[in-house]
């Protein structure tokens, strides 16, 4: 998980200047070498060689030499769900409206991981106040065995919980952004979403969310058993 992003935004998400206006420089700002291997690390996995930071640059400046590469990756930057829930695009990006040449280096190594097992893979987006271990309060269950979540800082999930399918192994905040509230999103290893608990805002006790079924909603309701923290 990476450390969560604190700057001023306009409402186009670009950053702004102290008098409130939008920092074109930082807005266009081209990350030489160092800042996007510093870009890579904080948002992908280890390990970040000087391979994959060579391939990322050469991709990024091909793209910004290519006629029309410019607009065609902004078109796939807008997507409303391909980024979801990817700590660079919930953090970094913040549903941005226009793309930043930083932007548009982290969505490249988002493609280039999607299409290589082998290339680093984007931090899921894990914030603090979901951290933790957690008894499952709703939907009750029949067990005399209390039901447990674990969301570890990484991604990992481990649960007994009977509504959770057995394959779901990593876990991952989508921001309603705009809004206080966020969606937990449970996923397997190709990271396919197969369970989305939606309307949480986290308290210091409590997780509570709906998920939205097809035929009727469950309701959803996690209370902290134990602190994580330094583990």
């Amino acid at each position: 998980m990476a450390e969560d992003d604190k700057h001023s935004a306009s409402p186009l998400g670009l950053p702004l200047t102290e008098n409130g206006e939008v920092d074109v420089k930082a807005a266009t700002h081209i990350p030489d070498r160092n800042e996007i291997r510093e870009l890579l690390v904080r948002y992908y996995e280890a390990p970040i060689t000087d391979a994959v930071v060579d391939r990322i640059e050469d991709r990024f400046n091909r793209v910004q030499e290519t006629p029309g590469g410019w607009m065609a990756h902004h078109r796939q930057f807008e997507s409303p769900t391909r980024w979801r829930g990817k700590a660079w695009n919930e953090q970094y990006s913040r549903a941005r409206q226009l793309m930043t040449p930083s932007d548009l280096l982290l969505m490249i190594a988002n493609m280039a991981s999607d299409h290589d097992a082998s290339f680093p893979r984007p931090k899921r987006y894990c914030p603090k106040p979901f951290i933790g271990i957690w008894q499952q309060l709703e939907p009750v269950t029949s067990s005399d065995t209390p039901c447990s979540w674990h969301l570890e800082a990484d991604g990992a999930l481990r649960t007994n919980s009977p509504h959770v399918p057995a394959s779901a192994r990593y876990w991952c905040v989508k921001l309603a952004h705009g809004a206080p509230s966020g969606t937990l999103v449970l996923q397997d290893e190709p990271g396919r979403s197969l369970l989305a608990i939606a309307h949480i805002e986290p308290t210091d006790t409590e997780l509570a969310g709906v998920h939205l079924g097809a035929a009727e909603n469950t309701s959803f309701r996690l209370r902290r058993m134990a602190s994580t923290e330094g583990t």
